[in-house]
């Protein structure tokens, strides 16, 4: 017999959006799977290392909640979002084997990304601010590109165990992760959640070894900026997206000067 397609639901992320969890793709997919690969670096883990025992307690229902003094710094930080919270109800009780992205590489810490470019900005315009947005998404690639490349093999054991296997990940990954597995003869379902954002046009580019435009990486800088006071409207995220995608150079830099000045305006 041979193994099972990886099933594989591609969302946004851009909010931690937890209408994503109610969806179709979403829904017909976790029911399906014995197997739920939940996204989560190791890093998530240094500072409760059972935390994979907790969520699979959760899902028999020998626990109801999972203690945020079990959880990690980053877990703690989520901890608040809804998406999180819908998560866990969704698989509370649900019976399924919970595997987490045990992985030796740690997402790269960007809490601090935004104001820095923010300070950029401010300080020196908008061609250095545009270049410190190139140098973060490029760092935020290369690290997606050692995190799917690490999960690889997790993936392919999970597989040959005969494992029905279902996982969500960030959209940005789709290309690259689909890629990966099919040069591995992993065969995959991908489900997606809305249309891509310039973010994720970004990252793919990125990830896949192409050379991203400057207007690209000026269209993300935009979107950062003006989405920065937006947290949790997924909406108003997408809108902004939206309106960068239409604009041309020449645009965007007329608009990154304005937010310039207002942002100047606040110091």
């Amino acid at each position: 017999m041979g193994m099972h397609p990886f099933t594989i639901y591609f969302t946004p992320h851009l909010s931690w959006h937890p209408e994503e969890l109610s969806q179709k793709g979403f829904l017909t997919s976790f029911d399906a799977c014995d197997t739920f690969l939940l996204e989560m670096a190791k890093q998530w883990l240094w500072q409760e290392p059972d935390l994979e025992a907790d969520y699979n307690r959760l899902s028999v229902g020998e626990i109801d909640e999972i203690p945020s003094e079990r959880l990690g710094e980053i877990e703690k930080a989520l901890g608040g979002h809804e998406f999180e919270e819908r998560l866990k109800e969704k698989i509370h009780r649900s019976k399924k084997r919970i595997v987490l992205e045990r992985i030796p590489v740690p997402p790269v810490r960007v809490e601090k990304f935004n104001s820095q470019l923010v300070d950029k900005l401010v300080k020196c315009g908008v061609s250095e601010a545009v270049a410190l947005c190139r140098d973060q998404r490029q760092r935020i690639a290369s690290n997606m590109i050692q995190r799917d490349t690490a999960l690889l093999e997790l993936i392919r054991a999970e597989l040959a165990a005969g494992r029905r296997l279902f996982s969500f990940r960030g959209a940005a990954h789709e290309q690259l992760l689909c890629q990966l597995l099919g040069r591995r003869g992993i065969e995959v379902k991908a489900i997606r959640y809305d249309e891509p954002s310039v973010l994720e046009r970004l990252a793919t580019a990125m990830t896949m070894g192409k050379q991203a435009e400057d207007v690209d990486v000026q269209r993300s800088l935009y979107w950062i900026l003006s989405a920065q006071k937006l947290e949790g409207d997924y909406d108003g995220m997408m809108a902004i997206s939206r309106r960068a995608e239409s604009m041309n150079e020449n645009q965007l830099l007329s608009e990154l000067e304005q937010l310039r000045r207002r942002e100047r305006q606040n110091v």
